[in-house]
């Protein structure tokens, strides 16, 4: 047996790449808005947001596609750590690592 390698920055910060997206364009438009518009407009475009979220939540083929996708970005995560844990590696790992004959 053998120890299943770590991904390295670019490897993480690929599977993590929904998330900081998401996180990049939250403060980006955050910093965006409050600089040229001011903070009254901050606030009111977080309330609108608030509520289109709101709105989207509370009507049912909205929220299942919102459901929907996310599980598509949560799945992955969760295979990925499952292989992890149970040491499931692919050929070309085991062959890098001098097993798999």
């Amino acid at each position: 047996m053998s120890t299943v390698a770590r991904p390295g920055l670019i490897a993480r910060v690929w599977h993590w790449r929904y998330e900081l997206g998401l996180i990049a364009g939250l403060v980006l438009g955050t910093v965006g808005i409050g600089i040229t518009l001011g903070p009254g407009w901050l606030i009111a475009v977080a309330a609108a947001t608030m509520a289109i979220v709101a709105a989207a939540l509370s009507w049912l083929p909205s929220r299942q596609r919102i459901i929907a996708r996310a599980w598509c970005v949560i799945t992955p995560h969760r295979v990925r750590t499952g292989c992890a844990h149970a040491w499931i590696q692919t050929s070309g790992s085991l062959l890098s690592q001098g097993g798999g004959g």
